[in-house]
């Protein structure tokens, strides 16, 4: 994965499939309204279902991963079609959505990924240019394309219509279709395994005293508040390193990597006094409470070239699974 600026993209773009990932998580709908505001020429809206997560229960945590082999012959078509394996992946500034496909992206096979680093309030500043104008000058005979529309009656209108090409709705439907696309729980563990964990992968890395990672906000990780899952705490023999202390206003920076680079080292070098058999391929296993945020850490480890693997139930799946727990709250 390389960072990318608007600039770059801009001479560049019909290199790309570009893939905006605005969302909200509390409002579904709510990233289909961004997109329609405000995106980069030529992009798809990646929505949080089926895309990013489903509830196909490849885990059990909070946020399935979701149909896996459907992805991988939804992202190949359009690789087929836009003659080009390059993927511009955005939202306003990195953020959860953004990392999460980037990460699925990787899991797939698909390397050659690239993350837009830049914030729109940025773009406007920096080019002075306003994002919506431009759409609506320049883009006026291109609608909105979604990569996955589930309602048969907005087929329509959303069609890209300048290019000729059939809606992504339909290209969804096609894949859907096949025969071959039935729900598969060993599929995912023919893609690059290396990537992803299992609560056994944990299990074994408790057991190697190997490095886990949990990125969650501290009153969380140590118990002290939980907004969301059940039960507060965290899992036994991790480390707590919160993924936004690295993150400057939705931005990655020198400035921030190398502090990254610097605490990452201290807690390797604390952990690895302790490792009786460490396994250099998963050395470090990131936790979240979902399996979202668990992905941003992915791609500043990966940016400070530390591989890393998500553990894509997380939090939520180890107590789901009524496995131990720790927390500091008496």
């Amino acid at each position: 994965m390389q960072l990318l600026y608007y600039e770059d993209y801009m001479a560049n773009a019909s290199d790309f499939i570009v893939l905006d990932c605005q969302n909200d998580m509390k409002e579904y709908d709510l990233g289909k309204e961004k997109f329609k505001i405000t995106h980069l020429p030529r992009a798809y809206h990646v929505p949080i279902k089926p895309i990013l997560t489903d509830d196909v229960l490849y885990n059990a945590g909070r946020h399935p991963l979701p149909k896996i082999n459907f992805l991988y012959k939804l992202f190949t078509t359009l690789i087929e079609r836009h003659e080009t394996q390059k993927f511009l992946v955005y939202s306003d500034g990195i953020d959860i959505y953004s990392a999460r496909m980037i990460w699925l992206l990787q899991l797939m096979g698909f390397n050659n990924v690239y993350l837009l680093n830049e914030t729109f309030s940025s773009l406007r500043q920096k080019y002075n240019i306003d994002l919506t104008v431009n759409l609506k000058e320049n883009y006026r005979n291109e609608q909105l394309t979604y990569l996955h529309e589930i309602m048969e009656d907005e087929v329509e209108q959303h069609k890209i219509t300048s290019k000729g090409q059939s809606s992504l709705y339909e290209l969804y439907q096609e894949v859907l279709a096949e025969e071959d696309n039935i729900i598969n729980y060993e599929f995912v563990y023919q893609l690059n395994r290396n990537l992803i964990s299992t609560h056994m992968d944990v299990f074994d890395a408790i057991k190697q005293e190997s490095l886990i990672l949990d990125v969650r906000h501290n009153a969380r990780f140590i118990g002290e508040n939980e907004p969301i899952d059940t039960t507060a705490g965290h899992i036994p023999q991790t480390f707590n390193l919160e993924y936004e202390h690295y993150i400057d206003e939705g931005r990655i920076t020198i400035q921030k990597l190398n502090q990254l680079k610097l605490e990452y080292s201290h807690l390797y070098n604390v952990n690895r006094s302790l490792q009786s058999d460490i396994r250099e391929d998963r050395d470090v296993i990131l936790s979240c409470g979902s399996g979202l945020s668990a992905c941003m850490m992915y791609v500043l480890l990966q940016l400070i070239n530390v591989p890393s693997s998500v553990y894509a139930g997380s939090y939520s799946e180890w107590i789901a699974l009524d496995l131990p727990i720790l927390n500091n709250i008496e």
